[in-house]
């Protein structure tokens, strides 16, 4: 009887994350053809329920005003959401609205922090962050070697910007 209890529970799990798959793939295929609305509608559900790719995402609609009016506080708090998760991306997001002071006061401190969790988890756009604020010494003490190695890092990873960045810096 146990047996087969834990196989209609496993089933009935199974059954709701291939629905939630379907789900964000459906936002995902709305937002590739210029239908936000449509995207949000798929993910918001999710993002409630705690899917923090699905609450990424409401963070960038929210942010750029695709589906939605722009809303800079939902789109820190789904950022915080999907962070809290370990999401690196959210953690990008969330650096970077700290760094440039959107709905929140600029504390270098805090996107130091998240630019650091992002890099970490391998996300170049983190490490190049990292690596600016390391350069310019933007909250840190200034550390033109690790922001060195940070660019090097991004930049192998193909990101052009890390690449440019890394040009400069290999060149002092």
């Amino acid at each position: 009887m146990r047996k087969i209890l834990l196989l209609a529970l496993m089933a009935a799990v199974s059954s709701v994350s291939i629905a939630q798959s379907n789900r964000f793939e459906a936002g995902i295929a709305a937002m590739n053809r210029g239908r936000f609305a449509v995207a949000y509608r798929s993910w918001l559900p999710l993002a409630e329920a705690g899917m923090p790719e699905a609450q990424l995402n409401l963070g960038l609609l929210y942010q750029s005003g695709q589906g939605v009016n722009i809303d800079l506080e939902k789109a820190l708090y789904w950022y915080e959401q999907a962070a809290s998760a370990g999401l690196a991306e959210a953690h990008l997001n969330l650096g970077m609205m700290y760094f440039e002071g959107m709905i929140v006061e600029q504390d270098y401190t805090v996107s130091f922090r998240e630019f650091q969790s992002a890099s970490t988890q391998g996300l170049a756009s983190g490490s190049l962050m990292l690596g600016r604020m390391l350069f310019e010494g933007l909250g840190v003490d200034q550390d033109k070697v690790r922001a060195r190695e940070l660019f090097l890092d991004a930049a192998k990873s193909g990101l052009p910007e890390a690449q440019f960045a890394y040009a400069i810096v290999a060149q002092t």
